[in-house]
């Protein structure tokens, strides 16, 4: 198991290694700026990422902000963030601030985080001339909110649990962007 774990990691690298000798005639600066969706377990949103990043040659360094609003029931999100770069891969880290939190629906139970958390990001830019595709995942706490009916004893005693597992599987989310790069 080891191995084919070692095996994958290294292939991995090698792919994120491809674009290092592309960099080399490239400037090191760049700034980007896009849309993305993101989705997770109780939901979707959508938003918009702008960051600006050194990379000149295959470490770099990145660092900007993501906007993202839910779908559906509006809360609104900003995450500052910085970044390592290796070649295409980015890993990073950063706060997750809610800006606007929308009134949980009749019927829903909300669990919510009432103060600044924090994320962490894996994600693959693909360069195709002057945008990039980007895809990753994040685990970012958000609210959550569940329809949960509440018929006897028995269901008030089990709901808190089933709500505290529905929003920590909310964690985890996948996200996909298509961004304009500006190199400098």
């Amino acid at each position: 198991m080891k191995r084919i774990t070692a095996t994958l990691m290294l292939c991995a690298l090698a792919l994120c290694a491809v674009p290092a000798e592309d960099q080399a005639d490239k400037p090191a600066f760049s700034a980007s700026v896009g849309p993305e969706v993101i989705v997770g377990i109780n939901g979707a949103f959508v938003g918009g990422q702008a960051s600006f990043a050194w990379q000149p040659g295959f470490f770099g360094i990145e660092a900007g902000v993501r906007g993202d609003l839910k779908l559906g029931i509006p809360d609104a999100y900003a995450l500052p963030g910085v970044a390592v770069r290796l070649g295409w891969l980015s890993l990073g880290g950063g706060a997750v601030i809610r800006v606007a939190d929308a009134p949980a629906p009749d019927g829903y139970t909300e669990a919510s985080i009432d103060q600044v958390a924090p994320f962490v990001r894996a994600g693959l830019a693909i360069p195709i001339g002057p945008v990039a595709v980007d895809i990753g995942a994040r685990v970012m706490p958000t609210d959550t909110y569940n329809e949960i009916e509440v018929d006897d004893v028995g269901d008030l005693i089990v709901m808190p649990f089933v709500v505290a597992i529905l929003a920590v599987m909310d964690f985890v989310k996948l996200d996909a962007g298509l961004y304009y790069v500006a190199r400098f």
